[in-house]
């Protein structure tokens, strides 16, 4: 059950109209991004995202996650690595690998999170984003995702 919370977690990770003059030059940089939740019927996933658009094209971000089941919480790290490029107000994200950095639960070790994400990756690799707002604070709302709820990101540093 862990396994796809995590994995909804992950996915989610990525609607009105925007601002029509976003240019990349508003994306690029660091920023952190949420805690945003996506609930389900017994499952409550929190997640903070520090997603980095870089000038060139690539994109690294690290993710936390946080599934509350009854309970048991655990919190798990990931980072995923790959490129993005802007068209038309939406962010797209290709990921090119994951590596699955820490959990706190000793029932979730390394390597399940590890082929967890390698899995992830296998079935999407990919994330789009709608630019709601872009400027003090970046808002996007999640396309074609398990969740299309906005999520507000803060510049980092």
């Amino acid at each position: 059950m862990i396994r796809k919370i995590l994995a909804a977690a992950a996915l989610a990770s990525i609607a009105s109209p925007c601002c029509a003059a976003v240019a990349p030059a508003d994306i690029a940089g660091q920023w952190k991004c949420g805690q945003y939740s996506i609930k389900g019927p017994d499952t409550t996933v929190n997640i903070v995202d520090e997603p980095a658009y870089a000038k060139d094209g690539s994109f690294s971000e690290l993710s936390t996650a946080t599934m509350i089941q009854g309970g048991l919480s655990v919190t798990t790290r990931t980072r995923l690595q790959g490129s993005w490029k802007l068209a038309d107000g939406i962010i797209d994200i290709h990921f090119d690998s994951a590596k699955f950095i820490s959990s706190d639960s000793r029932d979730y070790t390394l390597a399940m999170g590890q082929e967890d994400a390698n899995a992830r990756l296998k079935r999407k690799n990919w994330a789009k984003k709608k630019v709601l707002e872009a400027g003090k604070h970046l808002v996007t709302q999640p396309v074609e995702a398990t969740t299309t709820d906005a999520v507000t990101c803060t510049r980092a540093g």
